[in-house]
């Protein structure tokens, strides 16, 4: 377990132990006798977990150890690799390790499966390289069915969920495009009655997913489509694309309007460079 001080350490160390896990702290004023007692007591299996900072992240081989923990953030790709490395020593019977990121290093560093291409050029630092790795490699995936994460795959490779990267799934079915204008008037307002009544559901279901009142869900059908709500049969669906597009453009507008009320001096500032500019454009002639 790695923490990120000596006190943070102590106090794991502490929670182990109450949840009844045999766990032990090291640190660097530990004497060298003592160190080697609880290493190897770990080795053997008596102690469970030993949390320690700045201590064990390289120089320490154990390979029976099969789980390590994150507790720290580092920004060093380096420095994530070599805790890691501390379970990913080959042992018999083991058959795999976990690593268990408490710190999100995994989406800042990659997983460490990932091929990496490393460059020998004296000239190019570790930190140049991993500006030019952010820029080529996405961020790692998170499956939305199994919480695996990958990168640079259409699937998830433990399960082969796809993911659904904007609102919900698409679903197609066959149909004839026609343009509303040349449709009857009762069935192009069958059609614009349905679409408000589905947009209505839509607004129900993101007030149930943020646990609003449904009068909020009126109020923004009102914002959008001029009147209230006639559907009194509505249910809450899962809100689409459209839906939330439009209510991230009005939370948009809505920010920029609390911005310019709590500014001081914003819309006078502003009023007054338009002036400035239109007074540039006009002659003292045109205007006596």
């Amino acid at each position: 377990m790695f923490a990120t001080s000596v006190q943070h350490s102590l106090n794991l160390t502490r929670e182990f132990q109450k949840a009844g896990v045999k766990a032990e702290h090291l640190d660097g004023n530990t004497p060298i006798d003592e160190r080697t007692a609880i290493l190897r007591r770990l080795e053997n299996g008596e102690t469970q977990v030993v949390c320690n900072c700045e201590v064990l992240i390289e120089g320490w081989d154990c390979p029976p150890v099969g789980c390590v923990v994150l507790g720290r953030p580092t920004k060093s790709v380096a420095r994530f690799i070599q805790m890691c490395g501390r379970t990913l020593r080959p042992y018999p019977g083991k058959t795999d390790c976990i690593v268990l990121d408490h710190a999100g290093s995994v989406m800042t560093h990659g997983r460490l499966d990932e091929f990496v291409s490393w460059s020998l050029d004296p000239d190019t630092t570790i930190q140049q390289r991993q500006k030019a790795a952010k820029k080529k490699t996405r961020k790692p995936i998170k499956c939305q069915k199994c919480q695996c994460l990958y990168q640079n795959k259409k699937a998830c490779p433990e399960c082969g969920h796809v993911q659904v990267r904007f609102g919900r799934a698409v679903k197609t079915a066959d149909g004839q495009l026609v343009e509303l204008a040349d449709l009857p008037l009762a069935e192009r307002q069958k059609v614009e009655r349905e679409h408000q009544q589905r947009f209505y559901s839509e607004l129900l279901g993101y007030c149930k997913e943020r646990g609003w009142n449904t009068g909020a869900a009126a109020h923004k059908y009102r914002t959008k489509f001029g009147k209230w709500p006639r559907f009194p049969m509505a249910q809450p669906t899962e809100p689409g694309v459209e839906v939330r597009s439009w209510l991230r453009s009005q939370n948009i507008a809505w920010a920029k309007s609390k911005r310019r009320q709590e500014v001081p001096g914003y819309i006078r500032a502003e009023s007054a460079a338009m002036d400035a500019k239109f007074k540039a454009t006009v002659r003292p002639e045109d205007n006596p």
